[in-house]
């Protein structure tokens, strides 16, 4: 998310995991819910490409997850 600041990004992700969070799916007439989590990572010029940012929010994500 370009030109987004880690506090707008934060935000982001908590809106956007609180509507997963609250939603509801019919699989095969079983009503499911479910729960996401998310990883973010800002850059100031020490990670210089996409695939850098990606693999950086997913080690985050990975350590969050213990």
């Amino acid at each position: 998310m370009p030109d987004t600041d880690l506090e707008g990004a934060v935000k982001f992700a908590e809106d956007l995991r609180v509507i997963a969070q609250k939603e509801t799916f019919d699989c095969d007439g079983v009503s499911v819910s479910i729960t996401i989590s998310l990883g973010i990572a800002v850059s100031a010029g020490e990670l210089p490409t996409p695939d850098d940012m990606m693999a950086h929010a997913d080690q985050k994500l990975y350590q969050a997850k213990r």
